[in-house]
């Protein structure tokens, strides 16, 4: 096979293509972590079985290394400290969040997002809002859930 030049999905360099024409990543070991950890990520998702012995491989490690959190924490106290920083900021942006859906009145819709019911993925109909009544032109859209957070 002739070498192709292609240029890195990550990186943007150019790199010679000597035996797969479908490569896409150079061989930096920064790009291939980035490569390898997409094809665990999708394989997790599209595969039951990869997915079940992931879990139970991270089980046995955990019970076999049961302290090395508790280590870890011993020996790292900056990451300690910077670890509950940003959960204090993560629990005041959740308090924000359950406040301000609190305050929030549904327009149309008596059952509106509440901390109880999140939106699921699925098809709906959406109906454009004019002054204080919606309006008759809807539209059907596919949502498809990626994170659940909240914007203040």
């Amino acid at each position: 096979m002739e070498a192709i030049k292609k240029k890195c999905l990550q990186c943007q360099s150019s790199f010679l293509v000597q035996r797969n024409p479908h490569q896409q990543y150079c061989s930096r070991s920064a790009c291939q972590k980035i490569r390898q950890n997409q094809w665990r990520q999708q394989k997790r998702q599209q595969d039951n079985d990869y997915r079940e012995n992931q879990r139970v491989a991270n089980r046995r490690w955990r019970k076999k290394n049961a302290d090395y959190w508790r280590n870890y924490r011993a020996t790292h106290a900056d990451a300690l400290t910077h670890n509950r920083e940003r959960q204090r900021e993560r629990d005041h942006q959740s308090r924000a969040c359950k406040a301000a859906r609190a305050t929030d009145s549904p327009l149309a819709n008596s059952d509106a997002l509440t901390n109880d019911n999140v939106i699921k993925s699925g098809t709906y109909n959406i109906s454009p809002v004019t002054g204080n009544l919606a309006n008759s032109d809807a539209l059907r859209v596919k949502i498809t859930l990626l994170s659940v957070g909240c914007e203040t």
